[in-house]
């Protein structure tokens, strides 16, 4: 049977992608798309390992990074895998998974510290307010020359606007910041609406309810949530615990949605000029995730990684271990020096250009013995 690339698309956006999360679907088209400008295939047995090879290749020389080509070859194979369960594929192609470029980076960011998170909150106002802050500025200047009684009014009207605005960013990034939530998880965090992630206070812990649907590991669960977080949440009068948790506000408003609220933090983590990395020349500012990352390395020197798994939501242990534990060397260290009550040896006074070996291994031993 000769199936078009065209016909296996549409079935299988309507019989496997409209039963997966939103994001998921336009994560697969955004993929299908990039297989036909590269490819073009006209019919599916076109996409030959040769052909995917060939693939991963041009999206290298686009500059993808190997962590997204990675991620499209992986949905490539298990649509590939669906056809030759469905008889559409005679020969299921090997798609060959790409390993770590040489030179890259496991992560794409690093965790933020608690005085840039306060740089960012800072910079809420500058960021989420800006029509607004010009229209102000336009009344002010209006009030001025007409002295105006009536404009008074308004003026106060725009100030509390600002007001909601700025707070209701910042309670996201807070959010953010305490509970170790994915973004899309939690402008999908709500007090009593199905099929989200639901907050459940009933019990002795304030817990998250997380359907399949609405998180990335697609299995229902619950969820516990830290104290930080649960102090957030419980802070929240009772009269006030219905819908969504999180309302960022744009500026008629209006709750944004996901991808605004994506490139807003990133806007905000750039006018508080918080670099996360600059590999290459290329200068990548603190984002939404960088959050998580904050989250998850703060937690990773209190809990063991078992827990921690849990705590950041990963299918695998190795995620948990590659990017959280024992990847900050340079605290690691820390600690090593703090245990024996010493410091590294550039930062003592005094001249230690001709130290031996020897000298320092008799100053470790008797550092042991003070123990």
């Amino acid at each position: 049977m000769k199936i078009t690339w065209t016909e296996f698309r549409d079935r299988y956006e309507r019989e496997v992608l409209a039963s997966l999360a939103d994001r998921t679907g336009l994560k697969v088209g955004t993929i299908f798309n990039s297989v036909e400008d590269v490819l073009s295939p006209r019919l599916l047995s076109c996409l030959t390992t040769e052909r995917l090879s060939h693939f991963q290749t041009v999206l290298r020389e686009r500059g993808k990074a190997e962590d997204t080509i990675k991620g499209s070859l992986a949905h490539l194979k298990a649509a590939l895998r669906w056809a030759g369960g469905m008889g559409l594929l005679h020969s299921i192609p090997k798609v060959i998974m790409p390993r770590r470029a040489k030179g890259s980076k496991v992560m794409k960011g690093r965790a933020i510290v608690t005085e840039e998170f306060e740089r960012i909150l800072s910079q809420v106002r500058t960021v989420c307010c800006r029509p607004l802050l010009r229209e102000r500025t336009r009344m002010v200047m209006r009030i001025v020359r007409a002295r105006s009684q009536d404009d008074p009014v308004w003026l106060d009207k725009l100030d509390r606007k600002i007001q909601t605005t700025i707070q209701s960013w910042q309670f996201l990034l807070r959010g953010l910041w305490w509970s170790g939530l994915r973004i899309d998880e939690s402008l999908n965090l709500t007090w009593d609406e199905p099929n989200t992630i639901r907050i459940d206070t009933s019990g002795r812990y304030v817990m998250l309810r997380i359907s399949a649907g609405s998180e990335k590991g697609h299995r229902d669960r619950l969820y516990p949530v830290t104290p930080e977080f649960a102090d957030m949440i419980l802070a929240v009068p009772e009269s006030d615990r219905k819908g969504h948790f999180f309302q960022p506000l744009g500026v008629r408003g209006q709750t944004v949605k996901y991808f605004t609220a994506v490139k807003t933090v990133s806007a905000i983590g750039k006018r508080a000029n918080v670099v996360v990395d600059s590999d290459g020349g290329k200068i990548k500012y603190a984002s939404a995730h960088d959050l998580r990352r904050a989250f998850g390395f703060r937690w990773s020197e209190r809990v063991m990684p078992p827990l921690l798994k849990e705590l950041m939501r990963h299918e695998c242990i190795n995620t948990t271990l590659t990017y959280y534990v024992g990847i900050n060397a340079d605290a690691t260290a820390s600690k090593l020096y703090e245990a024996v009550g010493r410091t590294p040896e550039s930062n003592h006074s005094g001249d230690t250009s001709g130290d031996t070996w020897a000298n320092a291994a008799s100053r470790n031993e008797k550092g042991s013995t003070q123990l």
